[in-house]
């Protein structure tokens, strides 16, 4: 299933609030990646849609 940028952009932020039950740098660095990762791909699945809707 396809998720839609507004989904991608909660589960960004569901990663980041892993943080309140989870610690150290390492974890960090990752759930922080993981998150921006998913907002970068939101935003270019936003673009597509605009390019194909016209």
């Amino acid at each position: 299933m396809t998720k839609t940028p507004d989904q991608m952009r909660q589960q960004a932020q569901e990663y980041r609030s892993l943080h309140n039950h989870m610690s150290g740098a390492v974890l960090t660095d990752a759930i922080e990646q993981v998150a921006l990762a998913l907002e970068r791909a939101a935003s270019e699945l936003e673009a597509e849609l605009a390019r194909t809707r016209g």
